[in-house]
């Protein structure tokens, strides 16, 4: 107590942890209203938009019976899709998703599987509370 302490230390996000495990990883997460495209959305449902792409699903062709391993808390999946990019080996998944407890955010989870193997990393997200 009394005396000054100065500290210095660097934090470092998202570096390559797991370089050595070949699974799919996600490029990028877009969120907007939910509902259908070109139509007036809807509040209380929550549009999420994630992209996968990498080794384990290099090759993969469309008809691939790859599949969306979704976890939800305090939330509902309104509607989901899982695609293959055209052109290209990026699957992407699209979930509406319903809060149920407008004063608790929705916890969200999910990855990709074939035949009950994994193929890609976990996507998490937390949408935050309303109220």
């Amino acid at each position: 107590a009394g005396s000054e302490h100065r500290l210095r230390y660097r934090m470092i996000w998202a570096g390559d942890v797991e370089g050595d495990v070949p699974l799919a990883r996600v490029l990028r997460t877009r969120t907007g209203r939910g509902g259908v495209a070109a139509t007036e959305g809807r509040d209380n449902i929550r549009k999420f938009l994630v992209d996968f792409s990498g080794e384990t699903l290099a090759g993969l062709g469309d008809g691939a019976a790859v599949e969306a391993q979704i976890g939800i808390g305090n939330g509902k999946i309104a509607h989901q899709i899982l695609n293959k990019m055209p052109g290209s080996d990026v699957w992407r998944l699209i979930v509406d998703v319903k809060r149920i407890d407008d004063s608790q955010p929705v916890e969200l989870s999910a990855a990709l599987l074939l035949d009950g193997e994994r193929l890609s990393e976990t996507w998490t997200y937390q949408w935050g509370q309303t109220k």
